[in-house]
């Protein structure tokens, strides 16, 4: 698969989100060797801006990202309590991307409960399959096959 989320791509949301003008949200982020590995969101409310989401960011050796763990600002408790995690595995032809939710009554993650799987069929085919994952079993939801472009037939690289 050639389309891989890394440390350059989450830099890059950021920056373009950061810059806006027209919106409604403000952007704050923590960095860590050139990596943002903290993601704040705020909402501008009567001139104030208060907490609203914020995105923490791993990533492996590779600079690819490895889990995002998305969490949501609870004005009683004064903090951000998680909500929702995705998680990237890589192998050498593919990448699986899955999701599950947090559960706050055993404060640990609830076990998956959807995936992506990203596959390179061949030299110019990709696949893509939803798979919803049940408590027994997992359910092929929909399967979408991408032809890339063969650049190799281009006149302006040679």
């Amino acid at each position: 698969m050639n389309v891989v989320i890394t440390v350059f791509t989450v830099m890059s949301m950021y920056l373009n989100l950061s810059q806006s003008t027209d919106n409604m949200y403000y952007y704050n982020a923590d960095t860590e060797n050139g990596a943002i590995t903290t993601l704040y969101v705020y909402e501008k409310n009567a001139g104030f801006l208060t907490p609203k989401l914020c995105y923490h960011f791993d990533y492996d050796e590779q600079g690819r990202l490895t889990e995002r763990i998305s969490c949501k600002w609870n004005a009683e408790a004064k903090s951000y309590l998680p909500k929702s995690c995705l998680r990237f595995n890589y192998t050498e032809k593919d990448y699986e991307l899955s999701h599950c939710t947090w559960n706050n009554r055993t404060s640990t993650w609830n076990p998956t409960d959807e995936k992506m799987l990203y596959s390179l069929e061949s030299n110019h085919l990709d696949s893509v399959t939803h798979i919803l994952v049940g408590s027994n079993d997992e359910t092929t939801i929909q399967r979408l096959f991408i032809l890339a472009p063969q650049n190799d037939n281009l006149y302006a690289g040679k």
